[in-house]
């Protein structure tokens, strides 16, 4: 069958059709249903992902019932449910993670010089997204904005005095602040709160027994990092879809997972990667069609667009 594949794709080049034939060839050649794990970026690819498999294909339902096709997310959880004994509820929209954050942000320590008004706690969440993604040091980020960022002893003292004599005011109003001149010390402050308080909402996270998305792949890639979980897992077949969108945390549950493979396919185009702000890299799927691991081969056909927008330039 073949350990490893890259597939490298271009626009129209048929990637979902790609997927399905593999899978079909996989299981003629012997491999259990419950052993193939098909991996999408969105619920929308996997849904249409498992109508064309009952459309296109003449495998029985219940053979198609047993292989899993889902998201990164949705088998990060699956993961994550099998092996731990408490159960973790998931925020997944951005309003749930928005309101856990707002009833925590005290204990965050978003008050004082580093205030954070409720409708502004995306200015943290998207730096706790970078820190997870990027996997920053935290530590070593806290040095650094406290030797090249810290706030002036004018809003310090600004803002000692503005609480001792308002103490039921919950903010300066931005008025004030902007004619005080205090706008980009304000952005100081909170930037070093943030990277003070990374650990803490993993923490925080942890003692609620809750996961936003980031936090999920770390758990799940955590858990596999156990030799003894990884290979309890089934999934011996693994196939997975625009590869080119990958992160460096998915990255490494990735390759836990082609450690136990039997066969590992990989499906993309580096240069449709679209998720470059959400940390994807494009350099793990053409490192990987680089590699002599690697059998490459490379779709130029376009099946979905006519001639004339093929070549237009």
């Amino acid at each position: 069958m073949g350990k490893s594949l890259v597939i490298n794709a271009g626009p129209g080049a048929g990637k979902t059709r790609v997927i399905i034939e593999r899978v079909v060839h996989l299981i003629n050649e012997g491999a259990n249903p419950n052993s193939i794990l098909v991996i999408t970026f969105t619920n929308k690819a996997a849904d249409e992902l498992k109508e064309r498999f009952k459309r296109d294909t003449k495998l029985d339902l219940k053979v198609i019932n047993q292989m899993r096709i889902s998201t990164i997310h949705s088998f990060c959880r699956s993961i994550l449910s099998d092996f731990s004994d408490i159960p973790y509820n998931l925020l997944k929209r951005e309003s749930e993670r928005n309101l856990f954050f707002n009833k925590n942000k005290l204990r965050l320590g978003f008050k004082g010089p580093a205030f954070l008004r409720n409708y502004e706690s995306n200015q943290a969440l998207k730096k706790y997204d970078e820190y997870a993604l990027f996997e920053v040091d935290s530590k070593s980020l806290i040095e650094y904005i406290e030797s090249k960022y810290r706030p002036s002893d004018e809003y310090l003292e600004y803002i000692d005095d503005f609480y001792k004599t308002n103490p039921d005011t919950y903010y300066p109003s931005k008025k004030e602040i902007k004619q005080m001149g205090f706008g980009c010390d304000v952005y100081k402050a909170r930037y070093l709160q943030i990277a003070k308080s990374y650990d803490l909402w993993i923490d925080l996270m942890e003692s609620e027994h809750v996961c936003d998305q980031n936090y999920l792949l770390i758990k799940a890639r955590d858990i596999l990092s156990d030799e003894a979980n990884l290979k309890s897992i089934p999934y011996r077949n693994v196939l997975i879809d625009e590869f080119q969108d990958t992160d460096a945390v998915q990255m490494q549950i990735f390759e836990f997972l082609k450690g136990i493979a039997d066969t590992f396919t990989v499906v993309g185009d580096a240069d449709q990667s679209i998720y470059s702000f959400r940390a994807a890299n494009p350099k793990f799927f053409n490192d990987y069609s680089k590699s002599p691991e690697f059998e490459n081969q490379i779709l130029v056909n376009n099946y979905r667009s006519t001639r004339e927008i093929v070549d237009f330039n």
